[in-house]
């Protein structure tokens, strides 16, 4: 059978680095395939023929990659002549190194997730771009800089990868998030072939825990929807795009940004999320239409409801996000104004909607269907504060009856 080894070039001036190649054998019959990977002579174990790791931050990490690619297209080969073996037809040493030169690049986990990041911007998902880009932030942090080949990862990585998360100081839900993202930026690069399903996430929490309190009383959507905010035009937009989320059943703020006024025809408002992309259909209420009208002078040129976005380029995008934070900002304001105990956010209106509806009783599949989400799951999130307090009500009564 076949056999294949690493072996070194060195260079033949002075002081220049030389180059990796795999030296395949077949009866007696030897021949190399080059690799793109050039390392210095004293780099080079001759001994264990392998990568020594060294120099400084940088080069250490160029070298671990390089150590970790070449692992990786070793077993590629080594595959291919395990599999040739099984087959007792004899075969040239030519047709071998023709199935070694056709096995596709190996990629890095940095350099796909690099991809997918500019894939997902192209598409305009400029939400999900930033949030690969933050997962592969924390994961270089975590790592050092250091990149590795989907192969190296295992779920003793992704234990040591969350517990660190969480000694460095990040919550729960955040770790989880980027733990979520890693697994779908895994799964495609199983469904790509760059690596088998190791199931290694098995052991790290990825789903979404309680959080806390995020919703307010019905009262005090009635106080901030009535409040006279006319010499505080800032303030007035902010609790505007507030009841305005609060009527279209909890719409985030970057659905009600890139809303159109097409979106709205015979009575009915309907828009994909850009989150999940489900589309949704709500009844166009006079609640609705008096908030939008405050806005039609300054949108009168524009196909946008509100004056946010002009289009839906990565500049756009931008506008959209400092517009975010400066409507939280002001909606903070508003939450202190009135003597609320947790900061007012446009997410607010999302979890107050699901949390009043239901307090009236409306089943949860309802509530689901509402607020666009794909399981009741995900609903139960947001109805956990209110869960509680149904909970501690319940506990007083109790009490109140034993202590009579």
């Amino acid at each position: 059978m076949a056999t294949v080894k690493l072996k070194f070039r060195p260079s033949t001036v002075k002081g220049k680095k030389g180059t990796l190649y795999y030296q395949v054998t077949q009866k007696r019959k030897v021949s190399t395939v080059s690799t793109p990977y050039q390392i210095f002579t004293d780099e080079w174990d001759k001994k264990n023929a392998d990568i020594i790791i060294k120099g400084d931050k940088e080069r250490k990490a160029t070298l671990q990659l390089f150590h970790s690619k070449i692992k990786w297209e070793i077993t590629q080969i080594r595959e291919i002549i395990q599999r040739k073996a099984l087959n007792t037809k004899e075969y040239p040493l030519s047709e071998l190194l023709k199935e070694i030169k056709e096995i596709p690049n190996c990629i890095s986990v940095y350099s796909f997730i690099q991809e997918q990041i500019v894939k997902k911007t192209e598409m305009k998902c400029y939400g999900t771009a930033r949030t690969y880009k933050n997962t592969l932030r924390i994961l270089q942090k975590f790592r050092n800089q250091e990149d590795l080949v989907f192969n190296w990862m295992d779920h003793d990585m992704m234990v040591h990868f969350e517990v660190w998360m969480l000694h460095s100081g990040l919550k729960r839900n955040s770790a989880s998030c980027y733990l979520r993202t890693l697994r779908t930026l895994y799964g495609m690069a199983v469904e790509q072939g760059l690596t088998e399903d190791m199931n290694i996430f098995r052991h790290v929490h990825t789903s979404i825990g309680k959080t806390g309190k995020r919703a307010v009383t019905a009262e005090h959507i009635c106080i901030i929807g009535r409040m006279d905010l006319s010499d505080k035009p800032s303030l007035a937009f902010a609790r505007d795009v507030f009841m305005f989320s609060f009527y279209t059943r909890g719409m985030s703020f970057v659905d009600i940004a890139y809303l159109k006024k097409s979106d709205i025809k015979n009575g009915i408002l309907t828009y994909n999320r850009r989150k999940t992309f489900q589309c949704l259909h709500i009844e166009w209420e006079t609640t609705m239409q008096s908030i939008v009208d405050q806005y039609a002078e300054q949108t009168k040129d524009s196909p946008y409801i509100f004056p946010i976005v002009k289009g839906n380029s990565i500049e756009d995008y931008r506008l959209y996000e400092r517009a975010e934070q400066r409507v939280n900002r002001n909606l903070k304001k508003i939450g202190e104004r009135i003597g609320l105990t947790i900061p007012l956010t446009t997410y607010v209106a999302r979890h107050s909607w699901a949390s009043i509806a239901r307090s009236m009783d409306i089943p949860l599949s309802i509530i689901s269907e509402g607020l666009g989400h794909d399981s009741d799951k995900t609903t139960q999130v947001y109805l956990a504060s209110l869960d509680t307090a149904m909970v501690n009500t319940a506990n007083k009564k109790i009490i109140k009856l034993i202590t009579k």
